[in-house]
């Protein structure tokens, strides 16, 4: 165990790590108080997707940029920056719920100024790590940071539920834009690596980052199968679970219970990667892909809230491994001066259907019911997690461990 907490022995990287934690506490928070503050307005499945589209649809449209800046100029300064204005769009948030004068259209706007900042924390962020520990240490170093995570996630949502329950949504917004300010304050002090990119032309550096994406024909598969994954989670969990705790459950409670429950599963996750290093990772992605149908399911199906609990834990679990296993397997596979370009691809193939399935799954909820949209969702979900494994540079994604600390990543080839 001395071993895989050896990242945290390194300064720059226990600095980011300190940061991107505070900043996890407030962002744990802040989706139930959101989405509570939209529905405590008087608004509907449809008002919140509008909210939850402006958000996604702002990232859509910078990732590529917030990802070829990141290779341009320290990542560092980027997270400071970009974690500053975070702070100031949800500082405004708040400040519009606690006045009791919010409108719905208000939320859109500031939704989109936070998927904007987003959208240059991502890549950066995403970019750091294997700057910052050997290349023997990123494994554990993700694992570390993604255990870190869950562990308030856990309570997050939890406490957001209480908090949204007892005095409203307006200060659980309030403390993510403190944790922003924080996170950017802590970076502060993150070194300034070389940057490879700077003297290229910034859309020449864009072309780089998409045309090294397209010629994966691996990575263009799996970004592929997570982007409809994604799509399915997203709307029948983010959008569709909190009006189904709010209609079926009793409100903000239920669902933070519900939430906690898949943060569970999320820290459960990150505590069995430090332990079980796989090496098939088509496979141990498909599994976990596969397990985030489960609450959806569980919520179709009008099941008590601990089965739900259940299965959010059981989708947490899958969910993290998976995750876990692909961003280690990406690090070591795509070059250190493009992962950040790579990251920002990754992320824009992801989020690109996300607004188009918010704007139907709303409407689409209030005319036919949550039911059987949840159903849908669950179905493209177990869809996207099989059809993948069909690919054999897929099934040759491996991570094979020369030892228990240096990992030597073999990329799949094409097979002709």
């Amino acid at each position: 165990m001395r071993t895989r907490l050896a990242p945290l022995s390194v300064p720059a990287y226990r600095r980011f790590w300190c940061g991107r934690v505070l900043s996890v506490t407030g962002t744990a928070m802040s989706p139930v108080a959101l989405a509570f503050a939209v529905l405590h307005l008087g608004g509907s499945a449809a008002d919140l997707s509008f909210v939850l589209m402006a958000n996604v649809g702002a990232q859509v449209l910078f990732l590529l940029f917030g990802g070829a800046l990141a290779d341009r100029v320290p990542r560092g300064r980027v997270l400071i920056f970009a974690n500053a204005a975070a702070g100031c769009v949800q500082g405004t948030v708040a400040a519009v719920v606690l006045s009791g004068n919010a409108r719905v259209f208000e939320l859109v706007g500031l939704a989109f100024l936070g998927g904007t900042a987003n959208a240059f924390i991502t890549p950066a962020a995403q970019g750091t790590v294997s700057r910052l520990v050997p290349a023997h240490m990123r494994r554990d170093a993700n694992a570390l940071l993604r255990m870190a995570f869950n562990v308030f996630k856990v309570a997050g949502p939890a406490i957001a539920g209480v908090v949204v329950a007892t005095v409203g949504p307006g200060w659980a917004i309030a403390w993510d834009a403190a944790t922003f300010f924080g996170a950017a304050l802590i970076m502060t002090g993150l070194p300034d690596e070389e940057v490879t990119a700077r003297g290229q032309r910034f859309t020449a550096g864009l072309a780089e980052g998409v045309r090294a994406f397209w010629a994966r024909p691996w990575l263009r598969i799996v970004v592929a199968q997570s982007a409809v994954g994604v799509l399915g989670w997203l709307v029948g969990f983010q959008l569709l679970g909190p009006v189904y705790a709010l209609r079926s459950h009793g409100g903000a409670v239920a669902w933070g219970e519900i939430s906690a429950g898949f943060a569970v599963g999320l820290l459960a996750g990150s505590l069995g990667a430090l332990v079980w290093r796989p090496v098939r990772v088509g496979a141990v992605m498909a599994a976990g892909s596969a397990c985030m149908a489960v609450p959806l399911v569980a919520m179709a199906a009008s099941a008590p809230t601990w089965v739900i609990v259940l299965g959010t834990v059981t989708a947490g679990i899958g969910t993290d491994m998976s995750i876990l296993a692909w961003s280690t397997y990406r690090q070591q596979a795509i070059p250190d001066e493009l992962l950040a370009r790579m990251s920002a691809v990754n992320g824009l193939v992801q989020l690109l259907p996300i607004p188009l399935g918010y704007a139907a799954a709303g409407p689409l909820a209030d005319a036919f019911g949550v039911s059987p949209v949840l159903c849908a969702a669950a179905a493209l979900t177990l869809a996207s997690a099989t059809v993948p494994l069909a690919s054999r540079e897929v099934r040759a994604m491996r991570l094979e461990h020369s030892n228990a600390d240096a990992p030597v990543l073999a990329e799949p080839t094409a097979k002709r």
